[in-house]
C-alpha cells in the first residue's frame, strides 16, 4: 500500500537539518506505485520553482562544464557514484530515459561524485553497456553540499531557466511508462512556459 503524507503546503522533516518544504508527491497526481515509493523516496514537485547554485564538473577529458550549458532544456540532474548499489541499480533505466525523450528540449546529466575520476565511471558504463550518457564529474562532491543534497542517489529536476521543479531522493524505474509520461508532460509544460509569446 503506497502511504504518501505530502500534499500542496506540507514539509516533509529528515531530521533537524534538512526540510525539504512545500511540496507534492507524485501519488497525489495519479502516477502508480514503481514511480511513487511513499515516505521519503516520493518525487516531489515544488508548488513554486527554487533557485539553485551553479553547479560545476567536468567532462570525461576533464574539462570545465557547468549546470547552466543546459539552459533553455529541461534536465534529470542525478547525482550518483559507483560505489553506491542503487545509483548502478537505476543508472541503465536513465540510459534509456535518455533514449526514449532526450534531445533538444531534455537531457539526463548523470553526474557522479567518484573520488578516482572518470575512469571507474569509464569501465562502469562500458560494463554496463550506458551508451547516451556522457561521463560528468565532480571529484569533490560539491554538488551534495550545493543542491542541499543528503543521500545518493539524488535527482533533481530542472527548467530551462535552471530552477529546481522538484526532486527524488534514492533510485527509480526511470524508463517505466509512468515515469516517462509524467517527464514528457513536465517538459511540455515547462517548455512551453519559456517559449517567446
Amino acid at each position: 500500500m503506497l502511504q504518501s503524507p505530502l500534499s500542496w503546503g506540507a514539509s516533509l522533516k529528515f531530521g533537524a537539518a534538512h526540510e525539504i518544504g512545500p511540496c507534492t508527491s507524485l501519488e497525489s497526481l495519479g502516477c502508480g506505485p514503481s514511480w511513487s515509493r511513499g515516505g521519503s523516496n516520493d518525487f516531489v514537485l515544488h508548488p513554486e520553482p527554487r533557485p539553485l547554485p551553479e553547479v560545476h564538473f567536468t567532462d570525461q577529458g576533464g574539462r570545465p562544464r557547468s549546470l547552466a550549458e543546459f539552459k533553455e532544456k529541461v534536465v534529470l540532474l542525478n547525482v550518483w557514484a559507483t560505489w553506491c548499489a542503487p545509483c548502478r541499480k537505476e543508472m541503465p533505466a536513465l540510459d534509456r530515459l535518455q533514449a526514449a525523450i532526450g534531445g533538444l528540449e531534455f537531457e539526463v546529466v548523470a553526474l557522479s561524485i567518484d573520488r578516482a575520476g572518470a575512469e571507474p565511471v569509464r569501465r562502469f558504463y562500458r560494463d554496463t553497456g550506458i551508451e547516451r550518457l556522457p561521463v560528468y564529474l565532480d571529484s569533490s562532491g560539491k554538488v551534495l553540499r550545493d543542491v542541499s543534497g543528503f543521500g545518493l542517489p539524488i535527482s533533481l529536476l530542472v527548467d530551462g531557466k535552471g530552477r529546481e521543479i522538484g526532486r527524488l531522493v534514492g533510485p527509480a524505474e526511470w524508463d517505466s511508462p509512468e515515469v516517462v509520461a509524467f517527464l514528457k508532460e513536465q517538459v511540455a509544460r515547462l517548455s512551453a512556459e519559456h517559449r517567446p509569446r
